[in-house]
């Protein structure tokens, strides 16, 4: 787990939220999970690494510099995500758009002279 997705994962928040925030208020916010999950205070198993995670976490996102890289990551990352299901509509488009017309080409060679009268009057239904 990368010291970024723990933080988003800790804070219960999605990464355009967690650019909001400001470093006192991330701070803040540190202070209170650290508490949670200091293996001193927690004794589950994974304590440790969860604070270790929190730590990167806030030293990522309390340093301006790597703040800034953050951003520019999860924007190319949002951008992506965006682009990845334009492009699963887009083919989910073309398939329906390819079946209509096999249904139709189908429905005109069983119907004959009748289909286009009939697949009107079919589509004035729907």
């Amino acid at each position: 787990c990368g010291a970024i997705e723990c933080w988003k994962l800790q804070l219960g928040k999605k990464p355009y939220t967690i650019r909001r925030l400001t470093t006192k208020q991330i701070k803040s916010k540190y202070r209170t999970l650290a508490r949670l999950v200091h293996p001193d205070k927690n004794k589950d198993g994974r304590a440790e690494e969860a604070f270790t995670a929190l730590e990167k976490s806030a030293a990522v996102l309390t340093n301006e510099e790597e703040r800034r890289e953050y951003d520019r990551i999860e924007r190319k990352r949002a951008r992506q995500k965006r682009e990845e299901k334009m492009r699963l509509v887009s083919n989910v488009v073309h398939l329906i758009q390819t079946n209509v017309l096999l249904v139709i080409r189908l429905a005109k060679k069983i119907m004959g002279p009748f289909a286009t009268p009939i697949l009107l009057l079919g589509s004035l239904m729907i």
